[in-house]
């Protein structure tokens, strides 16, 4: 039964992540939705790459050893700055027609998702006591790993665009 209720869930949880990514894309129109999409990527891989960097080089204070033990709370911070600064970047360039207000609203639901859901795949890697979540990338922790801080965040995003009235 545990392993029904574990695929299930595994299956849910995919699903509607994915499926709001790509409703990210489609749900505005055009060009707004390629504008959204550009600018979620950007300061999702900006957010990774400045948690790799900056907790490569500084950290110091594990943020969650049990789970996922390269992480930490520098790195975490690391993440949020180059998500903000990603965020008002990008939205610069992609002349994207959000108040501020919303650029900095976006800015920090993904600053904290993005390392959530990387998180919340480490836990369910470590539950099912497996160190990889496949072998299509090898050597890379398997697909999930890749995609991870990119799917856990996107329903959250269009909840908030919702909610306050921009979809």
């Amino acid at each position: 039964l545990g392993g029904i209720v574990a695929e299930s869930f595994a299956v849910l949880y995919l699903g509607l992540t994915t499926a709001c990514f790509g409703w990210l894309r489609v749900w505005p129109g055009e060009p707004d939705g390629i504008k959204l999409l550009f600018f979620y990527l950007a300061c999702i891989w900006v957010g990774d790459s400045g948690a790799y960097y900056v907790g490569k080089n500084f950290g110091r204070h594990k943020m969650s050893p049990r789970i996922s033990p390269n992480k930490t709370l520098e790195g975490l911070a690391g993440a949020v700055v180059t998500t903000f600064a990603a965020a008002a970047v990008s939205a610069w360039i992609l002349k994207l027609d959000l108040a501020p207000i919303h650029i900095a609203a976006l800015a920090a639901i993904l600053a904290v998702t993005a390392p959530l859901g990387d998180l919340v795949e480490s836990l369910f890697k470590r539950d099912s006591g497996v160190k990889d979540s496949s072998s299509l990338l090898p050597g890379h922790g398997g697909l999930l790993d890749r995609t991870d801080s990119l799917v856990y965040p996107a329903p959250f995003v269009l909840a908030y665009l919702v909610v306050v009235g921009l979809l």
